[in-house]
């Protein structure tokens, strides 16, 4: 555990913490307010495990990994826009998407 006596190392790993909470934190909610307890618990891990994984093989090139998740990211006002502008009902579905 020496690498977390490095003060900025350390405050690195509470934000990509933070991040992968605010990511996950929502669809657990969804899946505990539908009553799926299996779901949002499974949820969380399989979330967590698949937002680490890109990390770890990338670990020396996260630029390139960043320019890689760029499409993604550049996709994501279409699905919004895909709910506001066709009444697209929010279900399991949606938030898995």
């Amino acid at each position: 555990m020496n690498f977390l006596k490095d003060n900025n190392r350390r405050r690195s790993i509470w934000y990509l913490v933070l991040i992968h909470l605010m990511i996950t934190v929502s669809d657990f909610l969804f899946f505990l307010e539908s009553k799926q307890f299996y779901v949002a618990f499974l949820g969380i891990v399989v979330i967590n495990s698949l937002l680490l994984l890109p990390v770890f093989f990338f670990r020396n090139h996260l630029r390139l990994y960043a320019w890689l998740l760029l499409p993604a990211i550049l996709v994501v006002p279409l699905a919004f826009g895909c709910i506001v502008y066709y009444n697209v009902p929010i279900n399991d579905s949606i938030v898995l998407l």
